[in-house]
């Protein structure tokens, strides 16, 4: 058996769009023997001579090298020829007619692949494993603890018009999309994608929250605080936050109500605390039920409360104008080990939403990595996001340590973690490979 993952890159003549040699190849290849000693992936048998975790690796090369899958097989199975390496699972290394056996996969391989996983509807199970376990390596070197912070926001891809499409959703514009919900961490600093699920129209989203919920409670983390977007604003959902006990920050809705309690508090007329209330269900004998929640109204970014109702007293900003730089942030506390209390965390509270936006950046890098707008397969973009996120997440790491390492150094862009540019300071991380890979948990 000849499964080998220390392939180093060919040398490459001169700088291009992506200098090859630069590349931390070592690093993913790292990651994927890690993945492999977890055993924990039930997919179906194939035949092809290739572990599953190598298409990790293809996928992962080709929005790496920005090349099409069939030049970036070739490049790596000349890469393994010259080194005498080899991913294939058989012994024999010739076939009878004397043609030598592919140290790596081809195109057509990782195409089949991509059609099994998704016939067996596993693409989606598949790279969440991937990414979780991911998760689980940096836990076990201490790089993440216990304590995280979850977030959740939908990644939307243009996608062709056809109504049949149960994924195939419609948007205000007249255009076609398809809808990811993406699951990711704030821990220790670091941010990390640790899943993410395609949706389909009237979709029960409760149950994918309590499952991602359900795996890190089973994995010893506990989630303080859940930052979501308005359109999480459901009963059902907020009511399953409150009996696990998680703190929620999401903005207050646009209604009547609430532009009320903005214009009241910019007028001076009202305070910056307010309450609000969901209507939950009719119990017999007691009528109906509510869900009640603070509301703190917060500036919106690159402005101050005081210097808006400054500037609204001057007559310097009209009321709907000073009204819109006013931002109102639904807190149901619920975690005893978090805050407990509106006031006097008013710049904590803020401050802390704000991490949201990791997330919005993390869809605006990833769309860096390929172009898989031309892909229509909802699998098989389901995929390319999976590969596009432990990408993103080993670049965050090394981001990471660097900064830890010297705070007063510049962030690791990613065109310089991708090896385009001519610097490139790559951290090894799995430096402890050998000591935890025997007792990864699965």
């Amino acid at each position: 058996m000849t499964i080998f993952y220390k392939i180093g890159p060919p040398v490459a003549s001169g700088l291009g769009k992506i200098n090859p040699q630069c590349i931390n190849l070592q690093l993913l290849l790292d990651v994927l023997e890690i993945i492999r000693s977890t055993k924990g992936f039930k997919l179906p048998k194939k035949r092809s001579g290739y572990p599953y975790e190598v298409f990790i690796a293809y996928q992962a090369f080709v929005l790496l090298l920005q090349r099409s899958p069939e030049k970036t097989g070739e490049w790596l199975n000349e890469a393994c020829k010259q080194a005498n390496l080899s991913f294939q699972e058989h012994e024999t290394e010739e076939f009878s007619n004397g043609k030598q056996r592919r140290s790596f996969p081809d195109q057509p391989a990782l195409s089949r692949c991509l059609k099994q996983m998704e016939a067996q509807h596993c693409t989606e199970t598949f790279w969440n494993q991937v990414l979780f376990t991911h998760f689980l390596l940096l836990s076990r070197l201490g790089i993440v603890n216990s304590d995280v912070i979850l977030i959740a926001d939908y990644k939307e891809e243009k996608c062709k018009k056809d109504k049949n499409d149960a994924y195939c959703f419609g948007t205000k514009e007249g255009k076609m999309k398809h809808k990811t919900l993406v699951f990711s961490v704030i821990s220790n600093g670091l941010h990390q994608v640790i899943a993410n699920f395609k949706i389909y129209k009237r979709q029960d989203k409760p149950p994918l929250f309590e499952s991602v919920l359900d795996k890190l409670r089973i994995h010893d983390f506990t989630v303080k605080y859940a930052l979501l977007d308005r359109g999480f604003y459901r009963k059902r959902l907020l009511t399953m936050f409150l009996t696990r006990k998680i703190t929620i920050i999401i903005p207050g809705r646009k209604c009547t109500q609430t532009k009320q309690m903005i214009e009241d508090y910019v007028m001076e007329t009202g305070s910056r605390y307010c309450k609000g209330s969901m209507k939950l269900k009719y119990v017999k004998g007691k009528g109906n039920t509510y869900l009640w929640f603070d509301i703190l109204l917060v500036a919106k970014r690159k402005h101050q409360l005081h210097e808006i109702k400054k500037d609204y007293r001057k007559d310097n900003l009209p009321l709907d104008k000073a009204s819109r730089r006013v931002f109102p942030l639904i807190v149901l506390l619920a975690s005893p080990n978090g805050i407990s209390k509106l006031r006097g965390n008013e710049s904590y509270i803020r401050n802390l939403y704000r991490l949201r936006w990791n997330i919005e950046i993390a869809f605006r890098e990833m769309n860096k990595l390929g172009f898989s707008f031309r892909i229509q397969g909802r699998d098989a973009r389901l995929g390319i996001l999976g590969a596009r996120s432990l990408l993103y997440n080993v670049w965050q790491v090394q981001r990471h340590l660097l900064r830890k390492r010297n705070p007063h150094e510049r962030d690791l862009e990613l065109d310089e973690f991708l090896g385009k540019t001519h610097v490139h300071r790559g951290v090894e991380y799995v430096s402890f490979l050998e000591k935890i890979k025997t007792d990864m948990i699965s």
